[in-house]
């Protein structure tokens, strides 16, 4: 039974490793990833959202 429980522990931190990672590498190229909310990130998705907003229009 102990040995079923630590096998369930390790394989649980495993997979959450690997998610962790997985979300790493996919957001390599933002270079606000991580950050919790700046003036540069606030600015930026407004940039964005203006952007498209005008694509919607045309």
């Amino acid at each position: 039974m102990q040995e079923l429980l630590v096998t369930i522990v390790i394989l649980a931190a495993v997979a959450y490793g690997g998610w962790r990672a997985y979300q790493a590498f996919r957001r390599a190229g933002d270079p606000c990833y991580g950050c919790d909310g700046c003036p540069l990130k606030a600015q930026k998705q407004a940039q964005l959202k203006k952007k498209e907003n005008c694509w919607h229009k045309k």
